[in-house]
């Protein structure tokens, strides 16, 4: 409920997070702004081609679902 009030846009990954986004919407968070994947790679891909210079992100999730392979993937230089 409170992402859907302090940021622009959520991503969440796994089977468990499809609540948080759930919540997210019921809570007013447009549907545009919340967007859910199966899996890590998933996420990886949509974030670098729709992450922008300047843009504050918020990377949250379990090491069981090896959620810090996104922040190397996205400290890695890409076009």
């Amino acid at each position: 409920q409170r992402a859907a009030h302090v940021c622009d846009h959520l991503v969440t990954v796994g089977e468990r997070s499809r609540l948080i986004a759930d919540t997210a919407r019921k809570a007013g968070m447009p549907d545009k702004s919340v967007v859910w994947f199966p899996d890590v790679p998933m996420v990886i891909d949509y974030l670098k081609t729709n992450l922008t210079r300047g843009d504050i992100d918020l990377i949250k999730g379990s090491l069981g679902m090896a959620m810090p392979r996104i922040v190397v993937a996205l400290e890695e230089p890409h076009d």
